[in-house]
């Protein structure tokens, strides 16, 4: 992607791109999922998610993978990440659409599909900025907005040399093309790659939990909740069949995938054992999340119905967000309500036991343990890391061992933030991350 010195915020991402004439080009831009529909993934092999027993880990041939398992300071190697990639090239194709529907509007102000065009690159735009900055920008804190963003992207001009925000400025943008999009799209999207309003409530949930705005995440989870979704019997599906669960299926507000890797749907690539054993008895998420392996298990419960990990908005992640926000603002019984609602959709028929205020003394452990069984493999549990570690309760310190080497990364660790792109700071004199 790099081409003699430019960066990669610098250059058309995809040199087969050609300026939309239309508005069916525009809506063919937005269609592409395979652009568009991603959120990061390095998360995850810096998470307690994935484990490689040795064997395994010698084998990765991505630097980038292998470095980050370790949490080394230097993660690249020489190699370009496919996630800042991801991000910026979502961006570029949302301005791209953007500049053009807006053109378009100017003589057909009235024009219904048209705004709807517009909110969509909106609702696009903020998720790849929001994708960008929850790996390559420190944790949210409201007493820390002027710590070091993202650069922002709001037009397609390559011309214009990137800079970046503050950390206040980049969640004001994002929050504010989400925002506006909600208006001019449809309540549902049956083609569930598309946005609709229940996708940016889905994302605005996701963003607030993930920046401690609790209120807001409950709010935009309980407009999510009211939709026309719905939970998944876990006792309706067969843990023989190799992808247990459908692609767009009834909890799939928004469909995204993780970046992938290939590393992903090696056999050796596994969770573990610890993790494994915070299932109970009856629970089937145990046996519809994980296939044996010849080492061990490894992870294939994604709603996806294939090898691609799953990173979307989905129903299960709203009655979490909604039960651990109301937990947070001492509304315990309605999050403990909610908590039970997903849970009985989630064990052996007959074998799940409600929780109570009295039968559980500490509701936000509960819920915490909760989102770790549920969210596995989605990125989700590399933004809660983020945010519990810097509110000190409920943060961990992740420890490996690889080849007798015992590696660490403790809460709040500047290794949290993943170093932007050589080629970005040299080119675009950008301030790089402590790591």
């Amino acid at each position: 992607m790099l081409v003699g010195c430019e960066g990669f915020l610098d250059e058309r991402p995809d040199k087969s791109i050609v300026v939309p004439g239309s508005i069916d080009d525009l809506n063919l831009m937005l269609d592409n999922s395979e652009v568009l529909n991603f959120v990061p993934s390095l998360g995850v092999f810096s998470s307690d998610d994935i484990y490689f027993p040795i064997e395994a880990y010698n084998s990765l041939t991505n630097a980038v993978e292998r470095n980050a398992y370790t949490w080394q300071p230097e993660i690249y190697e020489g190699e370009f990440p496919g996630d800042w990639r991801s991000c910026y090239q979502i961006v570029y194709f949302a301005n791209v659409v953007l500049e053009k529907a807006l053109e378009f509007l100017e003589n057909e102000p009235d024009n219904a599909e048209i705004k709807e065009i517009v909110a969509s690159a909106k609702f696009f735009r903020g998720l790849g900025h929001y994708n960008a900055v929850s790996i390559f920008a420190g944790q949210y804190d409201p007493a820390d907005v002027e710590e070091l963003g993202i650069p922002l992207k709001l037009s397609q001009n390559v011309l214009e040399r990137p800079v970046r925000s503050t950390l206040g400025e980049s969640y004001e943008q994002i929050l504010m093309d989400l925002e506006d999009a909600v208006s001019d799209l449809p309540d549902f999207s049956a083609i569930k790659t598309r946005p609709s309003k229940y996708a940016v409530y889905g994302l605005l949930s996701r963003i607030y939990h993930s920046m401690g705005n609790y209120e807001m995440s409950r709010f935009y989870a309980d407009s999510v909740l009211t939709g026309p979704y719905s939970l998944m019997d876990y006792n309706m599906f067969n843990s023989s069949i190799l992808y247990p669960f459908e692609r767009y299926n009834s909890e799939v507000v928004f469909h995204a995938s993780l970046v992938h890797s290939a590393t992903f749907s090696r056999v050796t690539t596994l969770v573990d054992s610890a993790m494994l054993n915070k299932y109970e008895d009856g629970d089937l998420r145990k046996s519809l999340y994980f296939i044996d392996r010849p080492t061990g298990k490894s992870f294939r419960g994604q709603y996806s119905g294939m090898f691609r990990w799953f990173g979307g908005i989905a129903l299960d992640e709203m009655y979490l967000n909604y039960a651990e926000a109301s937990i947070r603002l001492g509304q315990v019984e309605e999050g403990i309500e909610a908590l039970n609602e997903l849970l009985d959709h989630r064990y052996m028929a007959g074998t799940f036991e409600s929780y109570t205020t009295e039968s559980i003394d500490d509701p936000m452990s509960l819920v915490v343990a909760e989102r770790r069984k549920s969210l596995i493999h989605r990125g989700v549990n590399w933004l809660d890391l983020k945010r519990l570690n810097r509110e000190g309760i409920y943060g961990r310190v992740l420890r490996r061992i690889v080849d007798g080497v015992e590696y660490e990364l403790l809460p709040d660790d500047p290794r949290y933030v993943f170093p932007l792109p050589m080629e970005e700071v040299i080119l675009n004199n950008m301030e790089q991350n402590p790591r």
